[in-house]
């Protein structure tokens, strides 16, 4: 007959699972310990990557237009407005609009577009003046004579009876109504 084991002997068997117990108890230790260290942890915030970063005028180009008087922010907005122009334009584009009258400035952003149409994001709009006072409302100098601006003449005087340009390519509307007392000294009204 088998002698049962003394107090200070222990069975193979009763060592494996006291190791195992053991065990147990430090995977679970080590667990917390982790969950811990997760939960503390605050996550590494994203980084670009050199690849996403290049120059802006690689990407984009910055158009300008020069609108004639009585074009509104509203026809901009309307998609068939940039028909004829549609193509030039891509996404993420810029357009610089300066009125021909120089009522307004603005700056747009080409949202979508396609052959025929470019859907449009107004980034700033800026009135410079009222249509009271626009450049091209200046005051006459006499009821036989006009002074207006446009993109290709600048300040010019016009002679109303048969729209003749009589005088153009000022920089300053003060240069174009000086030019125009100075004729007036000169050749009577």
């Amino acid at each position: 007959m088998a002698k049962p084991p003394t107090p200070t002997q222990t069975r193979p068997v009763d060592v494996r699972v006291q190791v195992a117990k053991q065990n147990l108890a430090r995977a679970e230790e080590a667990s917390l310990a982790t969950t811990a260290t997760q939960a503390a942890r605050v996550p590494d915030p994203p980084i670009l990557t050199a690849d996403r970063l290049k120059g802006a005028e690689f990407e984009r180009i910055v158009h300008t237009a020069a609108p004639a008087a009585g074009h509104t922010q509203e026809h901009m907005l309307q998609p068939a407005y940039w028909a004829h122009v549609a193509p030039k334009l891509k996404p993420w584009d810029r357009v610089e609009v300066r009125a021909e009258d120089g009522t307004y400035y603005a700056e747009l952003l080409v949202l979508a577009c396609d052959r025929t149409w470019a859907r449009m994001h107004v980034l700033h709009w800026h009135d410079l003046s009222t249509q009271d006072i626009s450049i091209t409302q200046a005051a006459d100098a006499s009821t036989k004579f006009e002074i207006a601006h446009s993109a290709n003449l600048r300040w010019h005087v016009i002679r109303k009876s048969d729209r003749q340009v009589m005088h153009k390519e000022d920089q300053t509307k003060q240069d174009a109504e000086l030019w125009l007392r100075e004729y007036l000294k000169v050749v009577p009204a």
